[in-house]
């Protein structure tokens, strides 16, 4: 009798856990007729379900069947996923919870994979933004370490709200994901965003909002977060203790990493600007779900056909071979042609002399095996490809800036993020200054760079740095500053550069 009872209940939660359940984050038409859909499968039990084939699943436009269908996840293609990781700072997680939050996050870090990149956002009093898209996990650590919980208010929604906004006019093709952890009480001195205003936004860019709910306070509050990721597409975990926070982060990013990424076609459909009703439904083990959503088609766009095959009988495949192989053989004509060009065309550059300017010879008599030179009218940089070191040099130009290959000095910048992301800059002038113009001592070439953004000062003793009134202001551990002592392992944010300032 025992073992009929024990037999039932495995059957019963097998049966259970096999059932299917489906969420339709977003579908691509911009190539149309060719799709893309991005869609979560999990069980009853809220795992993911990792074994879909084309076979499982049948894809219909306005009745009409897709052909062609390719089926795969986040983890299997090894495509990078950008999200916005948006922490609540409010004085309710004072203490264990937010130490706890902080070491769930950590690990989080730990498991971003290589094309991965992580913002992290903070809402308290008022949401900051702490560091802007990264893959650098220390980086990224540095920068949870330094956030505290200290606001006595709750700006819930306006973190969200930016932080989907944030990944909407990112116009990188790639996945996109908001994760927030927080108790889920908003207390907005301002009102000015609702928990729809973050939803509906949400549900335009197809940007799915997975959340996680703690608290020692108050659980109804808990039920905005759930609300959020149940009108978004994405999934709500819960977390009743600090202990759990790890289990939940897991759990969740397991989730993520198993959405699956479904591209397909459909022949003999014109686009005619029209909405249609676009269904997905997929069939495994005899469980069967079905999630719709209705599209706009892209208009004035020609019907495809699909192309039948070529070879068809046994003659047919003996000419077909035939002809691949007077292709090939003309291939490799062609090629040893073009190499030989190619190698007459090198000997001839060898034997002709190149002329470098006089203070670059001087340089390259010293460091003859690792120096770039890049050359202009107004100025000219040698970058050693090991270290880097600042200098000015002047001549009848002017002020122009050498990055040298030899000692360190006292302070640098190294860059984390940005269009200068990996390069280290030595701080050898007592104001060294930052823009976009070519008159600074650090020319950044980005368009969220003021033309003389903010300034380095050393007066014998300590760094301190200046904002110029620029336009995107300067950050200094989050904090937008006018001017501000620096100290080692300081993190720094000009425009959407970051990175450490470093002494010693």
């Amino acid at each position: 009798m025992i073992k009929i009872f024990f037999s039932i209940i495995i059957i019963t939660t097998s049966i259970f856990s096999q059932n299917v359940n489906l969420k339709l984050i977003k579908t691509e038409t911009e190539r149309f007729p060719y799709l893309s859909s991005a869609l979560q499968v999990y069980d009853n039990y809220e795992e993911p379900i990792t074994d879909l084939k084309p076979e499982n699943l049948k894809i219909t436009l306005s009745g009409k069947y897709a052909d062609s269908v390719k089926v795969t996840t986040y983890k299997q293609s090894g495509l990078g996923i950008k999200v916005v990781l948006c922490i609540d700072v409010s004085r309710t997680m004072v203490g264990k919870p937010f130490e706890a939050m902080k070491n769930a996050v950590y690990k989080y870090i730990d498991e971003l994979r290589s094309g991965d990149k992580l913002a992290i956002y903070t809402f308290g009093d008022e949401v900051k933004m702490m560091s802007d898209f990264s893959g650098d996990k220390q980086y990224l650590k540095d920068i949870v370490e330094k956030i505290k919980a200290d606001g006595n208010f709750t700006e819930l929604y306006s973190g969200l709200y930016k932080a989907v906004k944030k990944l909407a006019d990112d116009k990188e093709k790639v996945g996109k994901i908001v994760i927030v952890i927080s108790d889920g009480k908003d207390e907005s001195k301002t009102k000015t965003y609702s928990d729809e205003d973050v939803i509906q936004l949400a549900k335009e860019n197809g940007i799915p909002v997975f959340s996680i709910g703690y608290t020692k306070v108050d659980k109804i509050y808990l039920q905005s977060l759930e609300k959020i990721s149940e009108n978004t597409n994405g999934k709500y975990y819960y977390s009743p203790d600090e202990d759990d926070l790890d289990r939940q982060y897991k759990k969740m990013n397991n989730q993520i990493q198993n959405i699956y990424l479904l591209n397909y076609v459909f022949y003999n459909f014109a686009g005619d600007g029209n909405e249609h009703t676009h269904t997905i439904t997929v069939n495994r083990n005899g469980n069967t779900k079905s999630v719709s959503n209705k599209l706009l088609i892209p208009g004035g766009i020609s019907a495809i056909t699909k192309v039948e095959k070529l070879v068809d009988d046994d003659s047919n495949l003996l000419l077909y071979y035939l002809a691949g192989g007077i292709g090939l053989v003309g291939i490799i004509i062609v090629t040893i042609f073009l190499v030989k060009k190619k190698k007459r065309k090198i000997n001839e550059e060898l034997q002709t002399p190149v002329s470098v300017p006089e203070f670059e010879q001087e340089v390259l008599k010293e460091e003859p095996s690792s120096v770039k030179i890049k050359s202009d009218e107004n100025q000219r940089t040698i970058v050693d490809a090991e270290k880097t070191k600042i200098a000015n040099i002047s001549d009848s130009k002017g002020d122009r800036t050498m990055i040298l290959g030899a000692e360190t000095s006292s302070a640098k910048l190294d860059f984390k993020i940005g269009v200068i992301a990996g390069q280290v800059f030595d701080l050898q002038q007592s104001v060294f200054k930052i823009g976009r113009k070519q008159d600074n001592h650090l020319i950044i070439d980005d368009k969220t760079v003021s033309s003389y953004h903010c300034e380095i000062h050393f007066d014998g003793k300590q760094y301190s740095i200046l904002d110029k009134g620029s336009t995107n202001g300067t950050f200094v551990n989050g904090e937008r500053v006018n001017q501000q002592i620096l100290h080692s392992g300081d993190t720094i944010k000009i425009g959407s550069n970051e990175g450490y300032f470093l002494m010693g």
